[in-house]
């Protein structure tokens, strides 16, 4: 349940307190023992918003396809297991 967590999450809440991780005296930097401006370079700012959405995302699309990957008829499992795939 906690992967499918951040999906939940509003969106704003969520850019919210990535923001304030992303700071220049942010947590991530105190982690990091640097100062740096993430946010402050558009080359960089655009791939912290990408990995933001992957992460806010990533569990809701796992649900999704476990979903699938359940419904799968078990005879068509064990036919492609006789047939070696």
């Amino acid at each position: 349940m906690i992967i499918f967590a951040p999906a939940v999450l509003a969106p704003v809440s969520v850019s919210l307190a990535w923001r304030k991780i992303l700071e220049q005296d942010g947590v991530l930097n105190q982690i990091l023992n640097i100062s740096y401006p993430w946010l402050a370079k558009v080359h960089l700012a655009i791939w912290c918003v990408v990995s933001v959405n992957i992460w806010q995302w990533v569990g809701y699309n796992l649900i999704i396809f476990y979903a699938g990957l359940q419904g799968i008829n078990k005879e068509l499992l064990e036919a492609a297991d006789i047939d070696g795939a």
